[in-house]
């Protein structure tokens, strides 16, 4: 048995389906269990989480780019095409595993471009209701792992998946932030309470287009609370000048942390320090 979990998108997807690797490669010692990334630094930070596990074996490979667009990657961030390229260039190489288990659902092209014979097995990444988490599209995985009840009854009310070909209570984040952190660490020298701001990416469901920088403003010239701007990390991922900008204007002050994509903004470091989480919804920021 050849299983796959292939990482073609941001390294924030990472974390929801490592350690399900991991622990097949303990388990199960008869498996052959593979990790594929498609930049050398995602790779680097996939063997640095399976160190967690050091009961484990698994093969570590870089999916085949062409230098180009590799090089872009590392530089600008993943884009729509730079995934499907991992997939369309690697078509060989899905194709000799049996199963193939992946965080996110651009996977799923792999059908139209011809790979049949491997299971495509979906962990979702994050435990939230937004619509694209119930995309019509669901229904293609041929088994599909999610986090609690209220996702399970609303994926078989809209016929997404089926009796035998799902399993419930499954969020495999949690684990390897158990296993990374036994114990919080101070981020901050004051005993001030520490607020997270971690504003989405889209641009219709996020307070950082329109009042973000406000919000960096008041927090920078108060004395009252520690701030850790968090966001998500596809906020920055391709404004990268923009994010070293923020840094350079507000990561002077010793009350801020301002993170815009380091590996301690995916894994829980910020979440588990923070006192109070900012939720800054337009409507309900009026009186700000």
């Amino acid at each position: 048995m050849r299983v796959l979990f292939p990482y073609i998108a941001q390294p924030h997807q990472t974390l929801h389906s490592l350690p399900i690797a991991m622990e097949i490669a303990s388990r199960h010692p008869e498996a052959e269990v593979h990790i594929a990334c498609a930049t050398q630094a995602h790779l680097d930070y996939a063997q640095s989480l399976a160190s967690y596990y050091p009961e484990s074996r698994a093969s570590f490979e870089l999916l085949h780019l062409p230098n180009l667009i590799r090089e872009r990657v590392e530089r600008h961030g993943h884009t729509v095409f730079s995934r499907f390229a991992s997939l369309f260039f690697n078509k060989k190489y899905f194709s000799t595993f049996q199963g193939i288990v992946v965080p996110e659902r651009t996977s799923l092209y792999l059908r139209k471009l011809g790979v049949r014979q491997p299971r495509l097995i979906w962990t979702r990444h994050g435990a939230g209701d937004r619509a694209i988490g119930f995309a019509r599209d669901v229904k293609n995985f041929d088994y599909v792992l999610m986090a609690g009840k209220k996702v399970e009854q609303r994926l078989l009310a809209q016929g997404a998946i089926r009796p035998g070909h799902y399993h419930t209570g499954v969020y495999a984040k949690f684990d390897m932030v158990r296993r990374m952190r036994s114990t919080s660490s101070r981020l901050f020298n004051n005993n001030r309470p520490t607020i997270l701001y971690n504003p989405h990416f889209n641009a219709r469901l996020s307070s950082w287009p329109n009042m973000g920088l406000n919000i960096l403003s008041h927090f920078a010239n108060q004395d009252r609370y520690n701030l850790i701007f968090a966001p998500h990390y596809r906020l920055f991922d391709n404004r990268r000048t923009e994010a070293a900008q923020l840094k350079r204007a507000f990561g002077g002050h010793p009350h801020m942390i301002v993170d815009t994509g380091s590996t301690r903004s995916i894994d829980m470091t910020y979440t588990s320090a923070a006192d109070l989480y900012l939720a800054t919804p337009a409507h309900r920021l009026q009186n700000f």
